[in-house]
């Protein structure tokens, strides 16, 4: 085994007791989820989902009047059918800007980016549990995505190119044009 690969592996194995840790703070029922992804998800994208579903299980026990003062490990699928679209939106409104743990000497900011695939993980996870027939609706299926702000990529013909620019090349991607390939 190469050094390379120990390294995964041995962040693999770091990640997955992560995960196990997480779980532990969970409804029982969301380890169902991290199981049935196991194979279909990295470890390190498991363990962000955990850390999303965490960290929105303990906003909903705040925030909405039928859960408070519950504990998070409390919550079943039935609490979850009773969420709203509305539900969801608050949370990713809270998303961009909140303390975590209640901690106010810590603050966490999230781009649109981050708010997107926090959604992504509810919507998953939510669609697992309608998948198998143990919730009736996805509240997060019809919430928009935010919009997410790119760069415009500007194409030039070949004779636009000087000599010396430089020239970012994607996986897959031929150009039509000789040069020198510096990094990757």
């Amino acid at each position: 085994m190469s050094q390379n690969e120990s390294y995964h592996v041995n962040e693999s194995l770091r990640n997955d007791l992560r995960l196990r840790k997480i779980l532990e703070e969970l409804p029982e029922f969301a380890s169902r989820y991290f199981y049935a992804n196991e194979f279909s998800l990295s470890a390190r994208t498991r363990v962000a989902y955990a850390y999303d579903l965490r960290t929105f299980f303990r906003y909903i026990i705040t925030k909405n009047p039928s859960l408070q003062y519950m504990q998070v490990r409390d919550i079943t699928i039935a609490h979850l059918e009773q969420l709203s679209v509305h539900d969801i939106e608050s949370y990713l409104s809270y998303l961009k800007c909140y303390h975590p743990d209640e901690q106010e000497h810590r603050m966490i900011h999230n781009t649109p980016t981050g708010i997107a695939r926090k959604l992504s993980c509810l919507r998953s996870f939510f669609d697992y549990y309608t998948g198998i027939g143990e919730m009736k609706r996805n509240p997060a299926a019809r919430v928009s995505t935010p919009k997410i702000h790119t760069k415009e990529i500007i194409q030039l013909d070949p004779d636009e190119v000087e000599i010396g620019t430089i020239i970012v090349v994607q996986p897959g991607e031929k150009i039509p044009i000789d040069g020198m390939i510096e990094d990757g």
